[in-house]
């Protein structure tokens, strides 16, 4: 009996077509099942899925086109009147837009690695739940969302309301961690992640990105990296905004800057302390000491 694919959405523009490669990269390196993997976009083109389709492991892999119309292109939940929503929203579309068939379906971000194989997570038991997803104190965490698309409540009400009796928590150190606030939030280092995160979300400054701080976690982005075909592209558009993109170098010039501006504080506040001392050892009240 043939099993039963895997079935994963991803949004993604021409911007991160490369980086939704090392993603899908990852998913397949460490999950030996048959995966489905649905692209919504709304700009991609013939060549576009050829470049994804060669994405080369030793088990089925079958990328569907899923371009979105104007009309199915979500508006923002906190803004119905934007024109457009970016691709990071297309999320919000698939409820309604994926064949009406699919039981379940796991979307990812393209800045996530997938680090461990995910049966467990596919298979969790959503009997009573839309949505399988990570919770923070303002609400979803996005990135990471098991839809149970055969659920009969209606979707619109929930991506506005986001009830969250209706999703099944998971484990944010697992299933979708933050790996910016990992380290410095939480110190976690490369070792520790790449042995116990299953899913790690590069959410906020990316490993391929030179215009920012590094931290040693993205490490692990770089590791699923090297496999592809196009690596020292990669490297070499990282390295090269490292050596001209300004923004470290204005943010450490500025830390300099303030530095010297608060020990000129700090010496102008010495001298008036001392000048007060000074002046009240001599006081007439006090008399000399």
């Amino acid at each position: 009996m043939k099993p039963e694919p895997m079935n994963i959405a991803v949004s993604v523009s021409k911007y991160y077509l490369p980086y939704t490669y090392v993603m899908l990269h990852s998913l397949l390196k460490n999950n030996a099942c048959p995966i489905d993997v649905y692209v919504l976009h709304r700009e991609l083109c013939p060549a576009d899925f050829d470049f994804l389709r060669t994405l080369t492991h030793t088990h089925p892999l079958v990328i569907n086109d899923c371009r979105l119309s104007e009309d199915q292109i979500p508006l923002s939940a906190d803004d119905n009147a934007a024109p457009a929503a970016p691709e990071s929203l297309f999320y919000l579309s698939i409820p309604r837009i994926l064949p009406a068939d699919l039981p379940r379906i796991l979307y990812l971000d393209s800045d996530v690695i997938v680090n461990a194989p995910l049966s467990a997570l596919y298979a969790a038991d959503l009997t009573h739940h839309m949505l399988a997803a990570c919770q923070t104190a303002s609400g979803i965490a996005d990135g990471v969302l098991l839809f149970n698309l055969d659920c009969d409540a209606s979707w619109e009400p929930f991506f506005l309301q986001k009830e969250l009796s209706a999703v099944l928590p998971l484990d944010p150190k697992v299933y979708n961690l933050p790996a910016r606030t990992a380290y410095t939030a939480h110190n976690l280092h490369y070792e520790t992640v790449r042995t116990q995160a299953a899913i790690v979300h590069f959410c906020g400054s990316k490993p391929w990105e030179g215009n920012c701080f590094h931290c040693d976690i993205e490490q692990l982005w770089w590791d699923y990296a090297k496999d592809v075909p196009f690596y020292e592209d990669l490297m070499e558009h990282t390295l090269h905004e490292i050596v001209t993109d300004p923004t470290v170098i204005n943010y450490i010039s500025n830390l300099r800057l303030e530095h010297k501006q608060l020990l000129d504080i700090i010496e102008k506040y010495e001298i008036i302390l001392e000048r007060t001392s000074c002046r009240d050892k001599h006081s007439p009240l006090l008399g000399d000491k």
